[in-house]
């Protein structure tokens, strides 16, 4: 094979990084070193008052909203990711708790853990996951 035909691609030392460890931790990209090796997403939160300030924010957009019942959701925040743990009176609801959290400046991502469970059914204290009767043949396996 001839020299100007040759990828410059293949000359590359496979075993090698193609940047040094400063320049990625330069770029927020962890470390490559094995030793000292961090990941970016797994780090503490960079910056707790924020996240503080998304979690107040998301809670005062439940709150706000007639079609949620805020005390039913607990909110925590990482950075800057929202998490939604908690019950709904219906599909709805645990939609639109989403949507409010996704719209507040600042958030990154939203991982929503709502199980719904009709306000009617809190007795029980487990969420509503079917509605099939035992003895019956026919039913719906989901409720709202």
């Amino acid at each position: 094979m001839a020299e100007q035909d040759k990828h410059p691609y293949y000359e590359l030392d496979s075993g090698a990084p193609h940047m040094g460890d400063d320049e990625y931790r330069a770029l927020g990209l962890g470390s490559v070193d094995q030793a000292t090796a961090t990941c970016p997403d797994r780090s503490p939160s960079d910056n707790p008052e924020q996240d503080e300030r998304i979690r107040q924010s998301v809670e005062e957009q439940l709150q706000q909203n007639g079609f949620v019942d805020a005390s039913r959701i607990v909110v925590t925040v990482h950075n800057s990711g929202v998490r939604l743990e908690g019950t709904a009176e219906h599909r709805y609801a645990r939609s639109r708790a989403e949507d409010l959290a996704r719209g507040v400046e600042g958030v990154a991502s939203v991982d929503n853990h709502i199980a719904i469970q009709p306000a009617n059914d809190e007795n029980s204290g487990q969420p509503v996951l079917t509605t099939h009767t035992p003895g019956l043949i026919d039913g719906s396996t989901q409720r709202s």
